[in-house]
């Protein structure tokens, strides 16, 4: 992703433009037996928001960090309750070209919301520039992997979510006002304590991903280090 006063916006927004191989997501790790029913429909509303609004909220979420401090730039996943509140958690893309694989503990009340993969753009040509400019990037994706404890999940592509414009804090300063998002996110219900892993990927026109989550979903909240 490079930054431009027409194009997509610079270093701190990366995490989800990356070029990285899918071999991270061929082998299968089951540990507790979750089904595709964890997948939340791409119509289902939660706490109060649609899944395309969650998706602008997840870029403002992933925009709200020094780079020294993003739980987009750790590999380890030492920083993914950062940043995070009320109902929803977001698990984070990558920087850079590798796979990345990170492990999380989060409490086992939370839903959680993450891309396959998906682009923001910035336009200072209008709002419908940008828009239009996010939808042709995520036109026609070769690839979109999803596999929950061992079980790929099928039909990634309904979960697609365009956002009308929306105001970004990095993008105040270059004068790009205009900023929409196109991609596939997908929310999962909470799941069940106890041990999961996570691993998703895509491949668009000019862009791919490959991330593996593994997840501790604890009983309590103060088994979550915050």
């Amino acid at each position: 992703m490079q930054r431009s006063r027409s194009g997509i916006i610079g270093t701190r927004l990366r995490m989800t433009c990356v070029f990285a191989c899918l071999s991270l997501l061929a082998t299968s790790m089951p540990q507790a037996a979750e089904s595709a029913a964890s997948v939340a429909s791409p119509e289902l509303n939660v706490a109060g928001k649609s899944q395309a609004q969650w998706s602008e909220e997840w870029w403002k979420w992933a925009a709200s960090f020094d780079d020294d401090e993003s739980p987009i730039i750790d590999r380890s996943g030492d920083l993914c309750a950062s940043g995070q509140q009320g109902s929803v958690w977001f698990l984070a893309g990558v920087y850079g070209s590798a796979p990345v694989k990170r492990e999380c503990t989060i409490p086992a009340d939370k839903w959680i919301f993450f891309p396959i993969v998906n682009y923001v753009v910035a336009s200072a040509s209008g709002c419908a520039a940008a828009v239009e400019t996010a939808r042709e990037y995520t036109d026609d994706p070769e690839e979109l992997t999803l596999i929950i404890d061992g079980e790929r999940i099928e039909h990634v592509e309904q979960h697609r979510f365009p956002t009308p414009c929306f105001s970004l804090d990095d993008n105040e300063e270059s004068g790009e006002s205009f900023v929409a998002a196109n991609g596939y996110f997908i929310m999962l219900k909470p799941l069940s304590p106890g041990r999961h892993t996570i691993k998703w990927g895509g491949i668009l026109k000019t862009l791919r991903q490959a991330v593996v989550y593994d997840l501790v979903v604890a009983p309590s909240l103060r088994d979550v280090a915050l």
